[in-house]
């Protein structure tokens, strides 16, 4: 079980969180899930286990106590995170979303799907890019 991936989970919706676990558990994708209420909690968790070199962060865009622009810039700015993925999740249809979440550091930007099938077909994107970018700090 050697190289296990670290996905930061971080979405105040309860629903949406257990959507994209159980779309990623569906493709024996071997990963240890870490869910985050907001992008406070991310951050105090990601700071606590800075030193194993977090894989993956996947952000939800609109959360109280510090939304996902804010999370993202707290990432990108940060010494001990900046080489963290950061793949954006939101259901945000404000067409100007994607390129200011590319400007402040993100690696990949997507919608949440409309539908449960929707998810099974992102849960694929989402660990064809976790396998290619999980070592981006080591």
């Amino acid at each position: 079980m050697a190289n296990i991936i670290t996905l930061f989970i971080t979405d105040d919706d309860e629903d949406d969180r257990d959507f994209i676990i159980t779309a990623l558990s569906k493709e024996s994708f071997d990963c240890k899930f870490i869910v985050c209420e907001n992008g406070a909690d991310l951050i105090n968790k990601l700071r606590a286990v800075a030193h194993l070199r977090a894989h993956i962060v996947l952000l939800d865009l609109n959360m109280p106590v510090m939304n996902g622009y804010e999370t993202l810039k707290v990432i990108k700015n940060d010494s001990a995170l900046g080489c963290i993925p950061v793949i954006i999740l939101t259901s945000s249809s404000k067409p100007d979303d994607e390129q200011y979440c590319y400007d402040l550091g993100c690696n990949v930007f997507l919608r949440k799907p409309l539908s449960l099938d929707g998810y099974d077909t992102l849960a694929v994107n989402i660990i064809s890019f976790a396998k290619a970018n999980a070592n981006s700090c080591a």
